[in-house]
């Protein structure tokens, strides 16, 4: 009897195990791995007003569904919801912003708004927003994400302890000024000098069962850069500074040392005993003189 009562009980344990591993399993499209302490998926692309309107029934677009999407704060958070994601907190947003800190400027490729003619690179100082996809035009950002820079002001959170406290980043198609969009100055936490509506870019823990496609917007200079990331995961990881170390915020979620059992949090910051390139193997303590 007792012995029957373990098969039982180790069957049962499959099971759930088995269980847990389906609801966990989940498919997303166009979507870039953002490497930091507690990784997480990005969308490639500014949510349009198409995918709110088929979502949730909501943007201020009238008919222009391929617009980036205009909608509150409340319907950001039901959109995201609705797609089996979630609004980015302040950290996580300039975490896909700098690249993981890799970037010191600006979000995009390079970490200049404009190319070596001259040409500018985010739809900033413009007349209107643009089709999200429109990468030669709103520019492929470090992180292989799109138009994180200007083009429609983006939805977001405080940080996890405040879902309700809303954040905007981004910029605007109207931001005439370099530094408004610097990523010193990128995200507004004062709600008075909120834009009425924005778009938004939504993300997702990464956990083993995530599964993210990419569809037929990804194409020419954008899809060969995200392979780029995709295959070799190093040119994917933050470059330590001159000194052979980085510094990173710690305002995430309470598993954001999953993936790194040697960690040890210090006041705000995290000190990093094991890493897989040894240049990065320690952060400094909060008082280091380092930029970021």
């Amino acid at each position: 009897m007792k012995n029957h009562f373990k098969k039982f009980f180790t069957v049962m344990i499959l099971f759930y195990s088995l269980f847990i591993q389906i609801i966990q399993a989940a498919t997303f499209t166009d979507m870039v791995l953002v490497p930091s302490l507690a990784p997480f998926y990005i969308d490639i692309f500014e949510t349009t007003c198409g995918e709110t309107k088929a979502a949730i029934g909501a943007c201020d677009m009238q008919d222009l569904n391929w617009k980036p999407a205009r909608i509150t704060f409340k319907q950001a958070q039901e959109y995201c919801k609705s797609s089996g994601k979630r609004l980015p907190t302040y950290d996580e947003w300039l975490a896909a912003a700098s690249h993981f800190g890799q970037n010191k400027n600006y979000s995009l490729r390079g970490d200049s708004l404009v190319d070596s003619s001259g040409k500018l690179l985010a739809n900033i100082r413009g007349t209107a927003s643009i089709a999200p996809e429109k990468f030669d035009q709103l520019g492929i950002d470090a992180v292989g994400t799109v138009g994180m820079t200007g083009n429609r002001y983006e939805w977001g959170i405080l940080d996890v302890q405040s879902p309700n406290a809303p954040i905007q980043c981004g910029g605007q198609y109207e931001t005439q000024l370099d530094s408004d969009v610097h990523l010193s100055n990128i995200c507004r936490t004062d709600s008075k000098t909120f834009a009425a509506n924005a778009t938004v870019r939504c993300v997702v823990d990464d956990h083993s069962g995530i599964k993210v496609d990419l569809s037929s917007r990804i194409k020419g200079e954008l899809k060969v850069y995200i392979e780029q990331l995709i295959q070799n995961p190093v040119f994917n990881l933050p470059t330590a500074s001159p000194s052979g170390q980085i510094f990173v915020p710690l305002q995430a979620p309470a598993h954001s040392i999953k993936r790194n059992e040697y960690a040890i949090q210090e006041n705000e910051y995290t000190r990093i005993k094991d890493y897989k390139d040894p240049k990065l193997r320690e952060i400094p303590p909060p008082n280091a003189d380092l930029e970021y």
